[in-house]
């Protein structure tokens, strides 16, 4: 049998590759709740595990075409498969695949596959801890600070160390295209997906190199810095090489009060049509209250981006998402974001949220002015969850409102 410690930590390292300091992201908008909820086979190291998840939309949104409001559904559902397991005290194995299916896809402007089930290599990595370090080698994916400059899939490898309060990584590989595919579910994502290049990129048409370096002050604060290269000299017929950095803080303050903050640069070899200087910044805070009526937990985010679509070309700029109909990005502008979770003290099966969006500064060409989503989670068991999510996108009558209902389902065998 696994040792429940180090499985424990392991199965932490499972969604943060440059775990130390990701707070705020989540892997490739898809999480998977099976690292909390996997079966061991008999005494021999290994675990496994298989999450069913659908995803049901209803949208009502203004068509130009014929200028009337639309009724349309999409629906997503996936399978995914995960086995793990030990080989001695320091050397990790795991590897996941998802199989997932669209429908009412015909409308869509990118479509990078058809109508179908399609199978994907996920995750498949080796992992070897000899003493403080930690060395993993495979397809897995690399995320730092908010998700500004590093969320993403890549088939490569990284390694991590620590000293005292120091800790760093380093890490290279290639973009692994067809697993940031995989956890699209989404319109909107989709056509965020063709911005970021990725209907026609190849294996091999976009790698990464970099490191990191963390130091814990004042107690329980950390300040981190990030330095990245991107290859990409001909991505789509277009160079998007680049150099990136960020720099991250985030810690707690008391009382249940928690920060996280990133402000990062993109800086490419040639400005073009498709890229250009550009900043980003993202600060959330964050505050737990125990009351009589159960827990609630506030997060107040501000979010800016320069460069608007010059920044969001490159697959990696634009990581940190907020919002579930539009999926606000850094490129957007400043955006101020407010969400809230509640757990009623009644039960420990249920969850509401509600969560605000709205855009500080509105390009002329921008479509959206703020959105809202209000939604409740019934937990039957950590590994049986369904959500129902309202959104409502342009409250105000400028521009025209769209309306989306999701009905999300998790189930782990």
């Amino acid at each position: 049998m696994m040792n429940s410690g180090r499985s424990g930590r392991l199965l932490l390292g499972f969604f943060t590759a440059l775990t130390l300091w990701r707070v705020d992201v989540s892997a490739q908008d898809c999480p998977s709740l099976l690292p909390g909820n996997l079966r061991d086979i008999g005494d021999v190291g290994i675990s496994w595990g298989v999450e069913l998840r659908s995803f049901l939309y209803g949208v009502n949104k203004y068509d130009e075409t014929s200028q009337s409001f639309q009724n349309k559904r999409y629906a997503f559902g996936a399978a995914d498969m995960l086995v793990q397991g030990e080989i001695g005290d320091n050397l990790f194995w795991l590897g996941e695949g998802v199989v997932r299916r669209w429908e009412n896809r015909s409308d869509f402007s990118c479509q990078f596959d058809e109508e179908g089930v399609y199978f994907t290599l996920k995750q498949a990595f080796l992992e070897w801890t000899p003493g403080d370090f930690l060395f993993r080698l495979g397809r897995q994916n690399l995320a730092y600070g908010n998700g500004l400059v590093l969320n993403h899939w890549f088939d490569g490898g990284e390694l991590n160390w620590e000293f005292g309060k120091l800790k760093g990584s380093f890490f290279g590989g290639a973009l692994a295209v067809d697993a940031a595919r995989a956890c699209q579910k989404k319109e909107v994502i989709e056509h965020l997906a063709c911005w970021k290049n990725l209907c026609s990129s190849d294996w091999g048409d976009l790698s990464a190199f970099g490191g990191t370096l963390s130091a814990r002050w004042l107690g329980r604060q950390r300040a981190s810095l990030l330095v990245m290269r991107q290859l990409a000299p001909n991505a789509g017929g277009l160079s998007r090489s680049a150099t990136f950095a960020s720099l991250y803080i985030n810690g707690s303050l008391g009382r249940g009060v928690s920060y996280f903050g990133e402000l990062a640069m993109q800086r490419p070899d040639e400005i073009s049509t498709v890229m250009d200087n550009a900043i980003g910044a993202s600060f959330l805070i964050q505050k737990l209250w125990k009351t009589k009526l159960g827990g609630l937990q506030s997060r107040w985010g501000l979010q800016y981006g320069s460069g608007h679509d010059k920044a969001v070309f490159s697959p990696i700029f634009e990581r940190s998402r907020w919002g579930e109909r539009m999926r606000y990005n850094a490129y957007h502008g400043l955006i101020l974001g407010l969400k809230h979770k509640w757990n009623p003290a009644f039960s420990s099966h249920l969850q509401g949220q509600v969560d605000y969006f709205r855009r500080l500064d509105r390009h002329s060409l921008d479509s959206i002015s703020d959105e809202l989503d209000v939604g409740l989670m019934v937990k039957i068991t950590e590994g049986r969850r369904f959500w129902l999510v309202y959104s409502v996108l342009n409250l105000g009558e400028e521009l025209a409102r769209t309306q989306q209902i999701k009905f999300e389902t998790r189930i782990v065998l």
